[in-house]
């Protein structure tokens, strides 16, 4: 290129090494740094920073007008996750963007603010509706004797455009009410002035959701597989269309603790975002960053939900009840007695798992598998470091005869106590300022991945269940009505058994027009409701799809009922109810 700029006799062409020194300052005030990571197994991986990708989300006048900042009410389809339950109902509101910019003065929930009719009230939440930014507040009542009080039996809804003084000028001005007794036991008066003022300094707060998504993939070019795990971050207060544009050894967990540690070091280091300009108004803005949910393929949502998966079931428990159903051949019998368990909680793992870890430092391996089977949960995270304190346990044994158990046990204990940030899962141990980004919850925020469970999961057992019955001259009379179309049939029954996600989901469409079967039919009806990027009457659809999925568990459980429990993708269909309403639509 230089040497064509020169015979073209252009003026002032650089040398190629003063273009490369270009090049790499260019990359080191425009780029995202690439950190080396070294997980505590001695695994090396390599992350991109996610504070610079948040910051360059949030300072790019592009992108910074479609950053949702507040959950909101849908007057029309539900399309995003800002209008599905978690953000808009189940989360805490102190997890929720804590104030609202009137330009010259900020307003923060759980303090009092007066509105422009001389109204005193309280915002909770600030929430979007019909484009313009509301709250829920607790309106302040005024008494005779000069106290006031908090109504807060019901909340009000009132538009941030009316709000006219907030806290402070509240303060400044001498006139905050004073307090009844009642309000003051309730300890609304300790919560003002919003701790998040000093935080804020003045700039404007607000947080920022952080999805993250991992799956196995080959490192190869040619289909030879050779596993390798790979993690992505999505910014989820982005648009759905912003996200659908456009070789380690670690594992995901381990991935996913130097990824904890970054966020973590963001809660406690604001001031790295003070000489940053944001926005289109040029002003200095403070991002804290949580975790909304983990995206995973089904193999890892299991090992998120702590799940032990053995080839006769979902868990040892079930495995146990599929076996005798098998042997005594009383199907249905054994069928009735299966039922759904408590639902998981990232406590009580976390507590089961101190458990295991405990039993571990006894130096004994039994009573940890004992104790596995019983409850089912099981950390392959965790699972190494048991594995470690067993042996050295063994190991003291051995060469400190003189010691107890009991001693052992607590001399591990300590050093457990003292590098429980490394043992445990961190998708378990989120912490930061305030807490603010435990609002994720691995066992409850891992919702149903459509691409694995439904097109390489369900679609894919049908698939195979059909045409490795087929004779040669069925499949060719099946490959003429596929053509029909216009999809490339020859090449989807060449290599029927290594279809991908893309090809899968050409069959499902088309074959319900070709085959008249029950379960291709209702596997069909499920799949098209699935891909709606809009929910417009979410109770109706909701109704729809228990349907289909009822429809296709029952089909599955005529033709083989022992899928219901030993495929876990089948499973995970009772979940998709739960997870739509949660997290809006799946696709």
């Amino acid at each position: 290129l230089s040497r064509i700029l020169k015979e073209a006799e252009v003026s002032s062409v650089p040398s190629f090494n003063r273009f490369r020194k270009a090049q790499a300052n260019l990359h080191q005030q425009c780029g995202v740094p690439t950190l080396k990571c070294q997980s505590a197994q001695g695994n090396i991986f390599y992350m991109n920073d996610p504070q610079t990708i948040i910051t360059k989300d949030w300072a790019n006048p592009l992108v910074r007008p479609h950053i949702q900042v507040y959950p909101e009410i849908p007057d029309g389809p539900i399309t995003e996750v800002w209008h599905a339950e978690k953000w808009r109902k189940d989360m805490d509101l102190s997890l929720l963007s804590p104030m609202y910019d009137a330009g010259n003065r900020h307003f923060y929930v759980n303090e009092v603010a007066k509105m422009c009719n001389g109204q005193l009230v309280i915002p909770l939440r600030w929430v979007t509706y019909r484009g313009k930014t509301h709250a829920d507040a607790f309106a302040v009542e005024l008494h005779d004797n000069g106290t006031a009080s908090v109504l807060d039996q019901e909340s009000i809804f009132i538009q941030a455009k009316n709000l006219d003084y907030n806290y402070l000028d509240l303060q400044a001005l001498d006139q905050l009410p004073h307090w009844c007794t009642d309000t003051v036991s309730k300890g609304y008066p300790t919560h003002m002035p919003n701790p998040d003022h000093a935080l804020a300094q003045g700039d404007p707060l607000y947080t920022s959701s952080v999805d993250h998504f991992s799956d196995d993939v080959s490192g190869n070019h040619s289909k030879s597989w050779n596993k390798h795990w790979n993690t992505y971050m999505t910014h989820r207060n982005l648009p759905r269309q912003f996200l659908q544009q456009d070789s380690p050894n670690a594992s995901i967990t381990e991935q996913f603790y130097d990824f904890k540690q970054i966020v973590e070091y963001m809660h406690y280091h604001l001031s790295l975002f003070s000489n940053l300009r944001f926005g289109l108004n040029d002003a200095d803005l403070l991002i804290l960053p949580l975790f909304m949910y983990v995206m995973n393929r089904v193999g890892m949502q299991h090992a998120f939900a702590f799940l032990i998966l053995e080839a006769g079931g979902i868990c040892t428990v079930a495995s146990a009840m599929l076996v005798v159903q098998i042997k005594t051949r009383k199907a249905m019998k054994g069928f009735t007695h299966c039922s759904a368990g408590i639902s998981r909680t990232k406590v009580n793992v976390l507590n089961e798992l101190q458990t295991q870890v405990a039993l571990a430092c006894r130096g004994v391996t039994q009573p940890i598998k004992d104790c596995q089977t019983a409850t089912g949960m099981k950390d392959a995270y965790t699972q190494f470091w048991i594995e470690d304190l067993i042996s050295r346990a063994r190991e003291m044994r051995r060469t400190q005869p003189s010691q107890s158990v009991q001693e052992i046990q607590q001399e591990l204990m300590s050093w457990v106590k003292d590098n429980d940030a490394q043992i445990y899962n961190p998708f378990l141990t989120l912490q930061g300022l305030l807490i603010i980004i435990c609002c994720l919850d691995p066992t409850q925020d891992t919702p149903v991945e459509i691409l694995h469970t439904i097109l390489l999961g369900i679609v894919k057992y049908i698939w195979y269940g059909t045409h490795s019955t087929w004779s040669l001259a069925q499949k060719q009379t099946f490959a003429l009505r596929l053509q029909a179309t216009n999809t490339e049939a020859n090449y989807i029954m060449q290599y029927a058994n290594s279809l991908i996600g893309r090809q899968l989901k050409t069959v499902i469409q088309a074959t319900i027009f070709h085959i008249h079967d029950l379960l291709w039919k209702a596997v069909g009806q499920l799949t098209a409701l699935l891909w709606f990027p809009e929910i417009a009457d979410l109770q109706q659809y909701l109704a729809d799809i228990d349907v289909a999925v009822a429809n296709v568990l029952d089909t599955f459980a005529e033709i083989d009922p022992t899928k219901i429990i030993q495929k876990i993708k089948l499973h995970l269909l009772t979940h998709l109810h739960k997870d739509i309403l949660r997290f809006g639509p799946l696709v």
